[in-house]
């Protein structure tokens, strides 16, 4: 019997092992825990500071026995959303409202009931500045920034620094806002001190750029109105620019790279219109200013420089040549004249042509240019044919209004110094048209040129083969006088007829008798009509 017994214990012993899996072991036949499977223990729960002030924080720390997970609760801060470690392990938590804070800890292992612990943290109730900023930070002169402010624990708060209106407000609690304008260029440091029923005052500060906005003060083209092809210079002053962007235009304006703070650049046009060049700035802040310039460019304009008939009075069946010069004509028209002028081709921008005179008459030689705008020009030079006019001298021409800058008779009184060809004449050419008057040419004691010079009034350029009254030989003063009134003791001149004043150095028939020694000679020349 007592054999059975112990078999049957051996037995049991030996299932419960197998069970187990030798979690367990046998004395006397009876079964004990080895301690794996017992319940959870918390062997420690601390706090690295048990007293703090506001916003401070303290480490809870904790060690267990057995626990296969630990959970928070109570407490302050982030200590209910943790996820904490076992068996032992450690947080830190920020607390920010005064008071007694009791943070739990609840432990539980494979077996039995959890183990809870216990711990209070007292918290002081120090101020606390939990956020100070601006926005923006960074504004123009005359803008707005706005200061917000949150505390905690805060029986009165102070600002400072600033602007005169930062400085004079009082803040509200526990947070608040206000829109602060700022007139002047600067950095300007925000200051809010806040106070708590104990502990020291905390501070906090925030600063803001205040910057000057971009300002164009020059954007100009000279000349702003050109001729296609030609060229404009641009020119620019900028003030608190960081940047600047050419735009539009034409030249290659819009790859130019822009000096600062001002500068200029020479930009060539080559077709006609209307051209906006635009410069963009930018500056601190978000600030930008547009300058515009406008270049008008033109199709350059025909204009005749030079239309002459050497002689202007050719014996009949001899040539005389009419030359031309022109700029920017895209052509030329001839008429007038003779057969074989208005039926030339002309030349541009210059030429020439030896046209035959066939009659004893006026004619009058017309050229008439036209531009790429459109745009026309005419000049007409008058040659007269006369078998009486022969000359051995040769000279030059010019009207009477050319020389004075007034119509014959005029002008009252007036003296110009003339230039005439050392061994040929000058030819001062009018027409009497139906007045009746007189005037007299004379001469001045001081001239540039010494030497005789020989005066007369002929109906022919270069003619001095005339009356006594119609001539006068000057040494130093004297003249000759002329008159369509009847005076006496005057050269009597037609009225409606053309006639010369003829001047030499010479005697008024050959060249080598000059009595100047340099190739231009001059003379000054002195009028009266009266």
């Amino acid at each position: 019997m007592r054999t059975q017994l112990t078999f049957l214990r051996a037995f049991s012993l030996v299932s419960v092992l197998l069970l187990t899996g030798f979690n367990a072991f046998a004395q006397d036949g009876l079964i004990f825990d080895d301690g794996l499977e017992q319940e959870a223990m918390i062997t420690s729960f601390s706090a690295s500071a048990a007293s703090i002030a506001a916003g401070e924080s303290t480490t809870l720390s904790w060690t267990t026995d057995s626990a296969i997970s630990c959970t928070p609760s109570g407490g302050s801060g982030d200590w209910n959303s943790l996820d904490l470690g076992v068996p032992d392990g450690n947080a830190q938590v920020v607390i920010l409202l005064a008071g007694d804070h009791t943070f739990t800890l609840t432990c539980q292992g494979v077996v039995g009931a959890p183990a809870v612990a216990e711990l209070t943290v007292t918290v002081s109730s120090n101020a606390l500045i939990t956020s100070f900023g601006t926005s923006p930070d960074s504004i123009l002169v005359g803008g707005s920034t706005t200061v917000s402010w949150t505390t905690a624990n805060a029986e009165s708060c102070t600002t400072s620094g600033g602007t005169t209106g930062w400085g004079l407000l009082n803040p509200v609690l526990p947070d608040g806002t206000a829109k602060i304008a700022i007139p002047t260029a600067g950095d300007y440091t925000f200051t809010l001190t806040c106070q708590g029923v104990v502990g020291d005052p905390v501070s906090t500060d925030a600063t803001v750029t205040v910057s000057p906005p971009v300002v164009i003060t020059d954007f100009s083209a000279s000349p702003d109105s050109i001729l296609e092809g030609e060229s404009t210079t641009l020119s620019w002053a900028i003030e608190n620019a960081t940047s600047c962007t050419p735009s539009s235009g034409a030249g290659g304006w819009d790859a130019v790279s822009i000096t600062l703070p001002d500068g200029n650049t020479s930009i060539s046009i080559p077709a006609a219109g209307d051209y906006t060049f635009v410069l963009i700035c930018e500056g601190a802040s978000g600030s930008q200013a547009v300058a515009e310039a406008v270049v008008t460019v033109s199709l350059p304009v025909a204009a005749i420089t030079s239309f002459s008939a050497t002689p202007e009075l050719v014996a009949e069946g001899e040539s005389t040549t009419i030359s031309w010069v022109t700029e920017n004509a895209i052509s030329c028209t001839p008429s007038g004249g003779t057969s074989d002028w208005d039926t030339l081709d002309i030349a541009l921008p210059s030429g020439s042509a030896d046209i035959v005179i066939p009659a004893i008459e006026p004619y009058t030689f017309t050229l008439t240019c036209e531009g790429a705008a459109g745009d026309v020009v005419e000049e007409t030079v008058l040659v007269t044919g006369d078998s009486s006019c022969q000359s051995s001298l040769t000279g030059e021409v010019i009207s009477w209004e050319n020389f004075w800058q007034v119509f014959f008779p005029a002008p009252i009184s007036d003296n110009k110094f003339a230039a005439i060809p050392r061994t040929g004449f000058l030819a001062l050419k009018f027409n009497t048209g139906n007045i009746v008057d007189d005037g007299k040419m004379t001469t001045i004691e001081t001239t540039i040129t010494d030497g005789v010079r020989l005066g007369a009034f002929s109906e022919c350029p270069g003619d001095f083969d005339v009356a006594p009254l119609c001539r006068y030989t000057w040494g130093i003063g004297g003249g000759v006088r002329w008159a369509t009134n009847g005076r006496a003791d005057a050269c009597q001149l037609k009225p409606n007829t053309s006639y010369y004043f003829n001047v030499t150095f010479t005697d008024g028939i050959s060249g080598t008798t000059s009595t100047c020694s340099t190739s231009r000679c001059i003379t000054n020349l002195q009028y009266s009509n009266h």
